[in-house]
Parts: C-alpha cells; structure tokens; sequence
C-alpha cells in the first residue's frame, strides 16, 4: 500500500505577526482552518499535523484601522502589519534517512 500512495511527512507550520513602529491598527486576526473547524492564530504560534491528509489553509487576516475593516497594507513599511506562515515536512533528506533507517532495521 505504501508503494502505491505513499505516506506524507508530518508537517510543521509557524505563524508571526510583525509590525511596523507606526502600525495604527487597532485590532488583527487570522485562523487556521482545517476540515471544520478553525484556531485563530497567536503571534509565534506552532503546530505540528500529517497536513498531507486533510484540506486546510491559512485564511486571509483582517485588521481593524479607524473603525474600518483592512485586508492590505498601506504604503508605509512602519505602519505595516504581516502575518508570515511558513511550513515544513522535513522534504527529501529527511525521507532518504528514514528509508536508509528503515531498510537497516528490516534487514537485522
């Protein structure tokens, strides 16, 4: 069965809200949503998940500026606010060590 669909690798997803020195925004939120359901997301937050075998994404943050729902930044870099999402399954040298780890302890 393995041969035939493969097995993914966990994967490990970070998040970071950072924010220019003059950032006016007074309220942010996002949410990670995963089948049905969704954790809003925390400044350095960290999850770890097999994210191969289910739909899930991250959705577009919101700010609140002046009473006013934003969805992009201004052109000020000092009044910016991002959340940066990165995520990782370990990729091809990871998979190599676990398959040349697997065949030793199969041939013991």
């Amino acid at each position: 069965m393995k041969e035939i669909i493969g097995f993914g690798m966990p994967t490990t997803c970070g998040y970071s809200i950072t924010m220019g020195s003059e950032c006016e925004v007074s309220h942010f939120q996002s949410y990670y949503v995963q089948n049905c359901f969704a954790v809003p997301i925390q400044n350095n937050s960290v999850h770890h998940q097999y994210a191969w075998s289910f739909p899930h994404c991250t959705a577009l943050p919101i700010g609140i500026l002046n009473e006013k729902i934003i969805t992009e930044n201004c052109s000020d870099p000092k009044k910016d606010i991002n959340l940066v999402a990165w995520g990782s399954s370990g990729g091809y040298t990871y998979m190599k060590l676990r398959r040349k780890n697997g065949s030793k302890s199969k041939s013991k």
